[in-house]
């Protein structure tokens, strides 16, 4: 199967929306993930189509914006870069590799006069739309940390918040660049969904007239599972992290936004329900972890 990877990187939060507007207006059959990070929006997800509505929309709504594949001298006045990359592990029916470079494409958006600046969004904030529907928020906590052996200093991804934060955090793992760590960050959040939405496509293909959505789907698949597993042990609850699936007996299909608590006596977990987020003493719940 095709794999494409499609990235909007939009550089006023004003086009952001806009293009957030167009995204789930076409409904398009992949989990897509939002993000700013550091006043650096950008739109993210893979398909089997190249999508080339997305780019024909983006250039109606922005009739003020030349384009062109050809950047030169006016980098610095780039607005919007649309990009399609073919992935490595594209494949035909038979399961032989499609050649990776058929598909490498950067379309440029130019505007020189562009003095609009409007109210921040959350910084290091990544929403997660599938087709027409929004779903969720992640934040990415990205702190400084040292390490206590080498004195290194860098950056770390905390699963928790950390209101009253000390100056230096210790930890024996560490990133050199705060890019570096918010990336893996993302990376723990998108690729779960993307599997469970691949699950999702791959049950749905021989139906026709029966077609579940990606939210019913996962109820039944969270409920099947559910079953099938006893309740987390208090050793296995404090392996959980942000962005982690589960089912609780009473509320059911949950993902953590944030975990606060060193043992199992004082963890406590915000997770979104889909009828809303909750704070739960995490030694008490019953509960599944969804792989």
């Amino acid at each position: 199967m095709l794999q494409i990877s499609h990235k909007i990187q939009i550089a006023s939060l004003y086009d952001f929306e806009k293009i957030i507007n167009i995204v789930k207006e076409l409904n398009i059959d992949s989990p897509i993930f939002i993000v700013n990070h550091n006043e650096s929006y950008s739109i993210n997800f893979v398909s089997n189509y190249e999508q080339y509505e997305l780019t024909k929309e983006i250039k109606k709504a922005f009739p003020e914006y030349i384009n062109t594949e050809v950047i030169g001298l006016g980098a610095s006045d780039i607005k919007i870069i649309v990009s399609r990359t073919q992935n490595s592990n594209s494949a035909d029916d038979w399961g032989q590799s499609i050649n990776t470079d058929d598909i490498q494409v950067k379309l440029y958006f130019v505007k020189r006069d562009n003095n609009f600046k409007p109210e921040q969004l959350p910084n290091k904030t990544v929403k997660v739309f599938v087709g027409h529907v929004e779903q969720k928020d992640f934040n990415i906590n990205v702190v400084d940390g040292i390490n206590p052996k080498t004195k290194q200093r860098g950056f770390i991804l905390l699963k928790d918040k950390v209101e009253d934060k000390k100056d230096e955090l210790l930890i024996n793992n560490l990133f050199v660049d705060e890019t570096d760590a918010f990336w893996f960050g993302f990376r723990e959040i998108t690729q779960p969904i993307e599997n469970q939405y691949g699950k999702y496509r791959e049950s749905q293909r021989s139906k026709r007239k029966s077609k579940q959505s990606f939210n019913d789907w996962l109820k039944k698949e969270v409920n099947s599972t559910s079953k099938k597993k006893p309740s987390l042990s208090n050793s296995e609850k404090l392996l959980l992290k942000i962005g982690d699936k589960i089912v609780h007996d009473r509320f059911r299909l949950g993902i953590i936004s944030n975990l606060l608590g060193d043992n199992i006596q004082n963890l406590k977990a915000d997770i979104d329900f889909q009828d809303g987020s909750k704070t739960i003493m995490l030694k008490d719940a019953i509960l599944n972890k969804i792989e």
